[in-house]
């Protein structure tokens, strides 16, 4: 039932990393995973669920045709699409089972310290910006950057670009000033977007004419 997208994007979503994955699909499941990661430490998880409940949990799933068995999966057999190709119920198991699978001490927590033997090392929360030129800002930071940073990598997307480099701790001044914090172990992973060009300084400026 699932083709290549559909496990790109739930390899994802379990902090795989997916060579050759479409953009798009990276950036939905990195998305959807951060804000698994950033709920599971504003709340108290609790109880954590055994195995046994974990496997009731896919039986009924599967009594209810929510996932099918696995030899009944062919690639290339159906889309996915989560604003109609999942029912919503199908949709919550499947967040459902990413909060199982993620652990609730993965992330930043609230003192901006990781326990370094808890986060394992591929781990990265990329940071999101929308700009109105994207390769403006990469080039103003790469120069901010200069000595700072090493092993550049920017990849164009449908609708920006995503930038790695890994970092020195020097460098948190100079990614202040771009509205950045410094990433675990110095591994910079960043998504820019294109946003929509502000009118108001223009329309103020004319204002303020004579």
């Amino acid at each position: 039932m699932f083709n290549k997208d559909d496990q790109d994007w739930l390899d994802i979503l379990a902090g795989k990393e997916v060579p050759g994955a479409d953009p798009n699909t990276v950036v939905e499941a990195e998305q959807l995973r951060a804000a698994l990661i950033a709920r599971s430490l504003e709340e108290d998880p609790g109880p954590q669920p055994s195995q046994t409940e974990i496997d009731a949990f896919i039986d009924r799933a599967r009594r209810e045709g929510l996932v099918a068995p696995p030899q009944k999966i062919k690639p290339g057999s159906r889309r996915r699409r989560l604003s109609g190709g999942l029912s919503g119920l199908a949709l919550a198991a499947s967040i459902i089972l990413a909060i199982f699978l993620v652990p609730p001490w993965i992330g930043q927590p609230p003192d901006g310290s990781i326990p370094p033997d808890l986060v394992p090392k591929s781990h990265v929360i990329p940071q999101t910006m929308a700009v109105t030129d994207p390769r403006q800002f990469v080039s103003r930071l790469q120069n901010s950057l200069t000595g700072l940073a090493t092993n550049w990598q920017v990849t164009p997307m449908e609708d920006g670009l995503r930038v790695r480099a890994k970092l020195s701790e020097n460098s948190k001044d100079a990614l202040a000033e771009h509205g950045l914090d410094f990433p675990y172990e110095g591994n910079l992973e960043l998504i820019i977007t294109t946003a929509a060009p502000s009118h108001t300084h223009s329309s103020e400026k004319t204002q303020a004419s004579p």
